[in-house]
């Protein structure tokens, strides 16, 4: 990592215009759904993120199916930045689709680490703000995400050992859950 670079600096949640996704937008003029993870950019490959890929995912699909949203196309992708999924949603406008998604964000124990980004049927990026919603909450304090990537207030090192522990605090939580099922 260089020394300019801040660990949040270096998270990947910048949405990435692509041939497909511009292919869906004059295909389908829906929305359309960006599912990837909200770590920093050395975790992205890792382990840790492919686990809280897929529970994003299996999240997302109960979100959407609980909202009666339907996912007209939806295709997987892998870089860099780690796994991802690209989805285009009918039944609902990029606002609904914002907001629903943004609650997964607040209520899911790993949704700080979720990140998706919409786009609308133009191909705008719906956001926060324009969905009237709070900025997202830093991991580590109760400060905007961004405020603390801009003011480098985080060490890489505490960032890591946060998601690590929120993972845990989950894992832990649900085969204790699974556990009292059965």
């Amino acid at each position: 990592m260089s020394k300019n670079k801040h660990p949040l600096d270096q998270c990947h949640n910048a949405w990435q215009h692509t041939d497909q996704q511009q292919k869906w937008i004059k295909q389908y003029r829906l929305p359309l759904l960006r599912v990837t993870t909200f770590v920093p950019r050395i975790m992205a490959n890792s382990e840790v993120a492919e686990k809280i890929y897929s529970i994003a995912k299996l999240q997302v699909h109960d979100t959407l199916s609980q909202s009666n949203y339907k996912v007209i196309e939806s295709d997987s992708f892998e870089d860099k930045d780690g796994k991802g999924l690209l989805m285009a949603i009918s039944g609902a406008s990029s606002t609904q689709l914002k907001r629903a998604m943004i609650k997964l964000e607040n209520n899911h124990p790993l949704g700080p680490l979720f990140n998706f980004d919409v786009l609308n049927r133009d191909g705008k990026m719906v956001s926060r703000r324009s969905s009237e919603m709070e900025p997202r909450k830093c991991i580590i304090c109760d400060h905007a995400a961004s405020y603390c990537a801009a003011s480098h207030i985080h060490s890489e090192e505490s960032l890591e050992r946060e998601v690590l522990q929120l993972l845990g605090r989950h894992l832990v939580s649900f085969s204790t859950k699974e556990t009292e099922i059965a």
